[in-house]
């Protein structure tokens, strides 16, 4: 058999290999499975059909971005139409990734098998993702681990009644009353509708509960996979030599681990960032291709605008101006496209316009007292951003100058638009005590996430241009990941004081919610939709959370039961048999009473009679 025949058999066999994948993750689907392993593999045939043309950085961004945005677009129909959810997503991604699969078969000279310097290039980047999901997975057999109580801060609970929305509407629906940035529900809605069909109803929050923890790590997974892509993307600029930038993709893809990355978006709920920073990392990695092919790179930022506008409308800014880069150096090529390419770029662009016009328009001037909002977000040095920025501008031109690198015109374009995107903001807010809201906040964090992964591919870049030794180069460029890794670890303590720890260390020790997995247990346990049940006075010490994801679990909706959505908020501190009457009165009555008071019944008779409230004692119930 010549070399020849070999490598064709091979390609044959990784192409049969994920049709095989696609097709037993599509019915494992079916039969109640995680339906997130289905949407992240159907578009990887795709990956290899545009990595043979394109590379690297635009096999992966391009069919992830347009694989969300499908999906935000098949939901809207479902609920439009009538048309099953789950089965609709399931079919269609069931038909992309086999349809992609039969188009390798019928080109399969073009699918590229890596090389083993590519692979010791680009393998690195999954590292952190590795770290990561055994973390998550350890912590399911780990005594004391948290398996899904670090799921379960700040605006979780929130989280899961938009998610449920979803699932009760078959769907997405846009109006002045939905949600205008839906892209964070529709994740999170396809993955808690797989299976939920066969739970219990005393068992739907666990169930909700464990696809959330399940969607949010494969998500932080990925971006660990993007934060090296870009990071080695970068440096490849420089020097073709694998094992440099593969030490580059190890070191970038650790970054999502630390604290200041992804423990701070868990400790307080805000999973609509973990969506965004995966839009603006593939943004930013599928720009550094323009050069390849302008119109597709012009219209995934397009793609990319779009989603950001669904999740988190600030940071649109973003891929903006990498569009206006790409047609600023870009300009003729993109005036001689013609026939189907043009056709794409069109219909990008008419559907960011329709959704901007259509649906956040409306939405900001319904709302647009809500970018002054106080929210709740961690006071970061108001130079944290400006000093990234900096930093990044400074390198990126120092390093990559005299280089047809589209890194330089990307950095500076990122900082440009950062900048830009923080000023509206804090101009928004200008009238407030402090114009440093929660929005300008939280930009600069997201801003400065992404700018620390440009900056771990700008330093080892630096590195490569200074030294000339080939071993001086990777001692170098080794030194500089671990200097990056370190100084994202200890920034937070150091600059802001704040607790650092690794959210994957704090999973396994169970410190999030209570010890272990204690609390949430507890929660769920209650948190029986046919059966409300409240915590008073019982001697727990994370009473306060318990009555939390209670009450709002039990309102079950994001549209409606709003004022006992609002009560959820106030328990803290109080023991006025006041307010416990009226959380009952919102609850409907027949509220059992969890608690250790003396006497509670006859006070509660008294005090709110004909509420049906039962009390029981905290303890009992608890063993």
């Amino acid at each position: 058999m010549t070399v020849t025949q070999r490598s064709h058999r091979a390609r044959l066999a990784l192409v049969a290999a994920l049709a095989l994948a696609i097709a037993a993750a599509a019915i494992w689907a079916v039969f109640g499975g995680p339906i997130g392993i289905l949407l992240l593999i159907a578009p990887v045939p795709w990956m290899f059909a545009i990595g043979a043309r394109r590379g690297v950085a635009l096999a992966i961004s391009a069919p992830l971005l347009l694989s969300w945005w499908l999906l935000a677009a098949v939901l809207a129909a479902t609920a439009a139409t009538g048309v099953p959810m789950l089965a609709a997503v399931i079919t269609l991604w069931a038909i992309i990734g086999l349809g992609g699969a039969a188009a390798c078969v019928s080109r399969v000279d073009v699918v590229r098998l890596p090389s083993a310097a590519s692979l010791v290039a680009w393998l690195p980047s999954l590292l952190g993702a590795v770290i990561w999901l055994g973390t998550v997975v350890a912590s399911h057999v780990v005594p004391g681990a948290s398996r899904i109580g670090w799921v379960m801060g700040g605006d979780s609970a929130n989280n899961i009644l938009f998610a449920r929305e979803v699932v009760y509407r078959g769907g997405i629906v846009f109006g002045p009353e939905e949600n205008p940035v839906p892209l964070t529900s529709v994740l999170m809605g396809v993955s808690i509708a797989s299976g939920r069909d066969g739970v219990a109803p005393q068992q739907l929050l666990e169930h909700d509960l464990s696809a959330f923890a399940g969607l949010w790590a494969l998500l932080v997974a990925l971006i660990c996979v993007l934060a090296g892509t870009v990071a080695a993307s970068i440096v490849r600029s420089l020097t073709l030599r694998p094992l440099t930038i593969g030490i580059v993709a190890a070191g970038a893809s650790c970054l999502p681990l630390t604290w200041f990355v992804s423990g701070y978006p868990i400790e307080f709920g805000f999973f609509n960032t973990m969506v965004a920073l995966v839009v603006v990392l593939a943004a930013f990695l599928c720009f550094l291709s323009y050069r390849t092919g302008p119109a597709l790179v012009l219209a995934v930022q397009a793609f990319a605008a779009t989603l950001l506008l669904a999740v988190w409308s600030p940071l649109v800014l973003l891929p903006a101006a990498l569009g206006l880069v790409v047609v600023a150096f870009s300009w003729r090529g993109l005036l001689s496209v013609r026939r189907l390419g043009l056709w794409v770029l069109l219909f990008a662009f008419a559907q960011m316009l329709a959704f901007g016009i259509a649906v956040v328009l409306p939405s900001v001037l319904a709302l647009g007292d809500f970018l002054t909002a106080q929210g709740g977000a961690h006071g970061f040095r108001k130079v944290m951003l400006p000093f990234f920025g900096l930093a990044a501008a400074v390198l990126a031109i120092i390093a990559l100058r005299g280089h047809r690198s589209s890194a330089l015109a990307g950095t500076l374009a990122f900082v440009a638009a950062s900048g830009a995107g923080l000023g509206i903001l804090l101009f928004i807010s200008r009238n407030e005590p402090s114009p440093w809201t929660y929005y300008p906040l939280k930009f600069a964090w997201l801003a400065s996430v992404v700018l620390i992964v440009i900056l771990a591919g700008l330093l080892p870049a630096l590195v490569v241009r200074v030294l000339r030794s080939h071993t001086a180069q990777n001692l170098g460029v080794a030194a500089a990941m671990v200097v990056t890794v370190c100084a994202v670890i200890v920034m937070p303590a150091v600059a802001f004081g704040l607790d650092t720890r690794a959210p994957a260390a704090r999973i396994i020790d169970g410190d999030y919610l209570g010890e272990g997995d204690v609390v949430a247990e507890q929660v769920v346990a209650l948190a029986d939709p046919e059966q409300s049940h409240i915590l008073w006075d019982s001697g727990e010490h994370y009473e306060p959370a318990v009555n939390f994801w209670l009450m709002t679990m039990w309102a079950d909706s994001m549209n409606e039961n709003f004022d006992l959505r609002s009560a959820a908020y106030g328990l803290e501190g109080t023991e006025d048999l006041a307010v416990l009457c009226r959380n009952i009165e919102l609850m409907g009555g027949g509220t059992i009473v969890h608690s250790r008071v003396p006497g509670l019944q006859q006070q509660l008779d008294e005090a709110c009679p004909g509420t049906g409230a039962e009390v029981v004692d905290a303890q009992a119930a608890a063993g």
